[in-house]
């Protein structure tokens, strides 16, 4: 857990290993992950999840649903351009 922001790319990478047999590299700041076909509502709950363990931070379920993309969530878990 770490209360600095991570690079969006840390993020990436911390975020592709939630999915199950995503190959690195896959996801960008521009991803719309509601479009990838792994994504569902136990992954939306996993995602959440991860963003505690990972960062110690909570998301509020009408933040994801209000993102588009993963650049979207970065900036809402981390309150940037907010």
């Amino acid at each position: 857990m770490n209360s600095e922001a991570p690079t969006i790319s840390m993020f990436l990478n911390n975020l592709e290993k939630q999915f199950e047999g995503m190959q690195p590299g896959i996801l960008s700041a521009e991803t719309e992950f509601k479009k990838l076909a792994e994504w569902s509502s136990i992954q939306s709950l996993i995602v959440i999840a991860s963003f505690n363990w990972d960062y110690g931070k909570n998301m509020p379920a009408e933040d994801l649903r209000k993102s588009i993309t993963l650049q979207n969530l970065y900036d809402s878990l981390f309150k940037i351009n907010s």
